[in-house]
């Protein structure tokens, strides 16, 4: 009996006893509880982690446009720039 891969694989962590890996299962964990599919929230924690935000220091060091552009390269898109209205 063959088992799939988890999501953590798919997007990347490999779990280790350190703080950044356990960081990347909170991330994704958040993205998988939102009102997205699977496939979506992982990709999404890639693109983040891709940008080199796999710990809280480096993902509060990033600017808010930074995080809404690696969002929207991974399929994540809030409900306001869906629809084209403007938020903020």
């Amino acid at each position: 009996m063959t088992c799939s891969r988890t999501y953590a694989e798919e997007a990347g962590i490999h779990l280790r006893d350190k703080p950044s890996p356990l960081y990347q299962r909170l991330v994704l964990s958040m993205l998988l509880s939102t009102r997205i599919c699977a496939g979506i929230a992982v990709a999404t924690a890639r693109e983040l982690f891709a940008a080199g935000w796999y710990t809280p220091r480096r993902m509060a060091d990033s600017t808010w446009q930074q995080r809404v552009d690696a969002l929207g390269r991974g399929g994540y898109a809030r409900y306001d720039e869906k629809h084209g209205n403007s938020a903020g």
